[in-house]
């Protein structure tokens, strides 16, 4: 077992392949078959994992440290000379302990702690020479030094690294297509490792890009992360049914995207951009976002009907969105109407979570925001209202009530998933 899901492909048959003996789909001979082919990892990896990365970081803070204190009192060449030397000499060892040992966890811990020194060096190193080196260009040597070291140990906590100096490397670009180059290269890298971390981080980084040099006047600024995340969500669908091993990466990411986006229209239109000056980034997310969605509905022959929801929701929210920036101040009909589609699209995605994509994670993420959405229209609705003990009290109760109703729903859906 080389790979996370390999490792959770053994874990899900090790509990299976009892149920299978007592329904009589396999023998007990195949059973153990089975079990000898797909061998479960100790937890125990997992753990010396953790320590090993932990200890990485804290030795990597105290060099950090150390060269800090006495930076002052250095040459220029013996500070040159105690980077280089702290990076060969840990990369070194990780290499050995990585190819030519039996600590393959400890191997790449090592490596990580490289990649941090390695970065700490970039800047010590501007700072020596007096070298004009801003944040963009900085996490940019940083990244070029990580891939080629994550290309050729296949180390997954430094493929991590790479994917959040990556991320910070996005948001710092000021420029559209400067941003989306590196969300290419970030989005590129992610499935070239197979990193379902640095996918995360990726698809988080490429919220960032349709932000730069936009200037939509008549949305406002919340509708291109509807937009993003409806074009997650098509892919999640995709991926659902070739890629599987990314799909909740984009569950996750799109989920959280879409509805903290149409919450915030619940509470306010969104504002309206200033100093507008460039079009194309929202020009070029919308065609993408098309793109996506008429792909997918034309390769992906199940779900046709979260794909129509899609395609009914896009153009809602954006007349939604547009009459909340055109007419100010925000009139109730157009909140009532707001936290329509909101509370509508958490029971939709609820209900086809459990029934039709068969997803605890999407229903877990609604039942989370729909307990969010009703405890904040309590809020707005009572809390000038009432008086405060009693508000206080009322609403102690309904959160109580609330949660023990929504964890008994969710707990069926979940039982309904599992059982299918």
């Amino acid at each position: 077992m080389t790979n996370k899901r390999s490792e959770q492909f053994a874990r899900a048959l090790k509990k299976e392949v009892p149920l299978w003996i007592e329904a009589g789909v396999i023998q007990q001979t195949n059973a153990v078959t089975l079990l000898a082919m797909y061998p479960v990892t100790e937890s125990s990896n997992r753990l010396i994992t953790i320590i090993s990365i932990l200890g990485s970081v804290l030795v990597g803070l105290g060099v950090l440290l150390f060269v800090g204190s006495n930076w002052q009192a250095m040459s220029s060449l013996m500070k040159l000379g105690i980077i280089c030397g702290f990076i060969v000499t840990v990369n070194m060892l990780a290499l050995k302990l990585h190819f030519h040992s039996h600590h393959q966890k400890l191997g790449s811990a090592l490596f990580l702690l490289g990649g941090m020194i390695y970065g700490a060096g970039v800047w010590l190193i501007a700072q020596t020479f007096q070298l004009d080196l801003n944040w963009s260009l900085g996490l940019s040597i940083w990244s070029f030094g990580l891939i080629p070291m994550a290309v050729v140990t296949r180390s997954h906590p430094l493929v991590v690294l790479n994917g959040l100096v990556l991320l910070l490397w996005g948001y710092c670009q000021p420029q559209f297509f400067q941003a989306l180059i590196v969300f290419a290269l970030a989005m590129f890298l992610s499935y070239s490792f197979k990193s379902r971390s640095a996918m995360v981080m990726a698809l988080i980084q490429g919220l960032g890009i349709w932000y730069s040099g936009q200037g939509s006047q008549i949305i406002g600024p919340i509708m291109p992360a509807f937009l993003y995340a409806s074009t997650l969500f098509s892919w999640y669908l995709w991926h659902r049914s070739y890629k599987p091993l990314f799909a909740n990466c984009y569950l996750v990411i799109s989920l959280f995207i879409g509805f903290c986006s149409v919450y915030i229209t619940t509470i306010d239109s969104g504002g309206s951009f200033t100093n507008s000056n460039s079009y194309l980034p929202l020009a070029t997310l919308v065609m993408l976002t098309t793109a996506s969605i008429t792909y997918v509905f034309k390769t992906v022959k199940t779900n046709r009907d979260e794909i129509a929801a899609l395609i009914f929701m896009i153009p809602l929210m954006m007349a939604i969105m547009s009459i909340g920036n055109t007419f100010t101040p925000v009139t109730w009909p157009f909140k009532l109407l707001a936290n329509a589609i909101l509370f509508s699209s958490l029971i939709a995605v609820i209900y086809s979570g459990a029934r039709r994509l068969e997803s605890t994670i999407a229903v877990n993420i609604c039942t989370v925001f729909f307990a969010i959405a009703v405890l904040t229209r309590y809020f707005d609705t009572f809390f000038a209202m009432m008086n405060r003990s009693i508000f206080f009290i009322l609403g102690g109760l309904i959160l109580l009530a609330g949660g023990y109703l929504l964890e008994q729903q969710r707990r069926t859906f979940v039982r309904g998933i599992a059982h299918e």
